[in-house]
C-alpha cells in the first residue's frame, strides 16, 4: 500500500519474477479533502482558512465513504515489457478504455 498527500493507492495479486509478467489489481482512494483549506484560505482570507481546517478536522472519520465513491480500480496484467492496464468497474467487470488517438 502507499499512502500519499492526495490519494491511497493498495495494490494486490501477483509478479511473476521468472515469467516477468503481472496479475495484480490496482485501487486508487483519493482523498477528497486535499487541498480545500488552502484553496479558502487563499479565496476567502485566514479566518475562513481556519474555520475550514476545523471543519476538515472534525468531518475528517465521515469523509472516508466519500473518498471511497471516488474510488478507481484498475487491472494490471501481461508482461513487464507492456503491460496491459484495464479500468475495472465497480461491479468487477473491466471497462475498455478510449482509443488514445481519439482523446
Amino acid at each position: 500500500m502507499v499512502d500519499g498527500p492526495s490519494a491511497r493507492i493498495l495494490i494486490t495479486g501477483r509478479v511473476g519474477i521468472a515469467d516477468q509478467d503481472y496479475d495484480e489489481q490496482v485501487t486508487v482512494t483519493p482523498y477528497l479533502k486535499t487541498g480545500v483549506t488552502l484553496v479558502g484560505s487563499l479565496a476567502a482570507g485566514p479566518a475562513i482558512g481556519a474555520a475550514l481546517l476545523v471543519a476538515e478536522s472534525l468531518l475528517e472519520k465521515q469523509a472516508g465513504p466519500l473518498s471511497r465513491m471516488a474510488q478507481k480500480q484498475y487491472s494490471v496484467t501481461g508482461p513487464w515489457a507492456a503491460p496491459v492496464i484495464t479500468r475495472v468497474d465497480n461491479a468487477g467487470r473491466k471497462v475498455q478504455a478510449p482509443d488514445a488517438a481519439t482523446q
